[in-house]
């Protein structure tokens, strides 16, 4: 077996092996491409790894933290499994592998937990969990993990959609990398959570990747905070996203059709239905954002406000941008008797959390 060729696109390397790679076993294919994911990935210009064949292409987009990795020959009672922990930044989770020693008596879950209480390994990293937390329990029924953790989970949770984010998604994430977990399901002292900051606890929560970092410049990827309308509608919530400004001719346009199709869950989808934008133009430091007919009508009284703040402050967020205005279909943006027009540059009345 033998490299053919090798490319290198937005940060990842597409390998062409020979023929003769068909002709190896599977485990011995798999455990090849990640050796080679992990050894390219090393390089700050690789993200991830593709392998083909004779024009098959056999794997995609493998990285290193996609692996497995077993000790099991050097000791059978060994496992790594994957946990998420908040950069010092808190921004966003980045995974960490962390040894679990098997015995009768600790189940992967448990330990899971119990590995997010301890805290990550790595100094470039921050514990996420309330402080004052213990587990009381944590049992799996049918994918559904049932966490049940002490009052402290509650009364010290963050105060920030940011904070709750990151906090529940480091459990949920953390937990459905095991095999036979589908969704996580909050208790506080055998109690169900109705509303933790603004998030429903009511449901089982199911895994969720937006909070994963890092954000991949050689991808194309920018690092865009989207100010999402929260649940209830009282204001907008600055949440991190991996925006892929590659595909889209300015980074204005890249955040505004993140922010119009950003499916956050628990929180309202108030732009499904409103139609694309179309138009943006910016000169000098005002951007001119031209929504269809359709936007306003589409929203219900109580959202418009909040939707054009959204908006606003998401555009405003970017580097050069220092007000925005509104048109329709080229025309001042005014509907129902309310100009929406702008310019809209002074946000210190926007409920931010």
């Amino acid at each position: 077996m033998t490299v053919e060729g090798w490319t290198l696109e937005n940060g990842v390397v597409i390998l062409e092996l020979s023929p003769a790679f068909l002709d190896a076993s599977d485990v011995a294919r798999t455990v090849s491409a990640f050796c080679a994911a992990m050894t390219l990935c090393q390089l700050d210009e690789v993200d991830a790894v593709t392998v083909s064949a004779a024009d098959q292409t056999l794997f995609t987009g493998l990285m290193p933290e996609d692996a497995f990795l077993d000790d099991a020959e050097d000791d059978p009672y060994i496992r790594q499994l994957r946990l998420y922990f908040p950069d010092t930044e808190g921004r966003w989770l980045i995974s960490e592998y962390h040894s679990l020693t098997l015995d009768e008596d600790t189940s992967p879950e448990r330990y899971v937990i119990e590995e997010l209480l301890r805290g990550p390994n790595s100094a470039e990293l921050t514990s996420v969990i309330p402080a004052g937390t213990a587990l009381l329990s944590c049992v799996t029924s049918d994918g559904v993990c049932t966490v049940d953790l002490s009052r402290e989970f509650y009364d010290n949770r963050p105060r920030t959609a940011l904070g709750e984010r990151l906090v529940l998604y480091a459990v949920v994430d953390s937990l459905t990398a095991l095999s036979g977990v589908d969704s996580v399901y909050f208790l506080v002292e055998g109690q169900p959570v109705d509303t933790y900051v603004y998030r429903s606890l009511a449901q089982p929560l199911e895994r969720y990747d937006a909070p994963l970092g890092p954000v991949s410049a050689p991808k194309g990827e920018l690092d865009a905070d989207l100010y999402l309308p929260v649940p209830g509608l009282s204001g907008i919530a600055a949440l991190p996203f991996r925006v892929g400004g590659a595909d889209y001719a300015s980074d204005t346009e890249a955040v505004l059709t993140a922010l119009m199709n950003a499916a956050e869950p628990g929180y309202p989808a108030i732009f499904a239905g409103s139609g694309s934008v179309l138009g943006v133009v910016t000169q000098g430091t005002m951007c001119t954002v031209d929504l269809p007919e359709s936007f306003f009508v589409s929203l219900p009284e109580d959202a418009r406000s909040v939707a054009v703040e959204s908006i606003a402050a998401t555009i405003c967020a970017l580097p050069d941008i220092a007000a925005v205005r509104f048109t329709v279909g080229g025309s001042d943006a005014v509907f129902d008797g309310v100009d929406w027009s702008g310019p809209w540059r002074e946000f210190e009345e926007i409920e931010v959390r």
